[in-house]
């Protein structure tokens, strides 16, 4: 079996991906002030803050989300 330069493979992965297109990027997770809907992030932390405030106990995160979201929503 003949062994392949190696130069081959990087002239290979070159001609796949051209540098001068853009590159798709990752959709955000992180905080969405200038949307009208808040992010899940920002849901995601206020719904944390709520479980500490209530002395972190458990069984309620999904009471929690709905809470933290329906306060985000109204402050946008």
């Amino acid at each position: 079996m003949a062994r392949r330069d190696p130069r081959l493979q990087t002239e290979d992965l070159r001609q796949q991906s051209p540098r001068n297109e853009p590159e798709e990027s990752a959709p955000d997770s992180g905080s969405n002030s200038m949307g009208s809907e808040p992010s899940e992030a920002d849901i995601r932390m206020r719904a944390y803050q709520r479980y500490l405030q209530r002395g972190a106990s458990d069984g309620q995160d999904f009471d929690d989300w709905l809470e933290a979201e329906q306060e985000l929503k109204k402050k946008t």
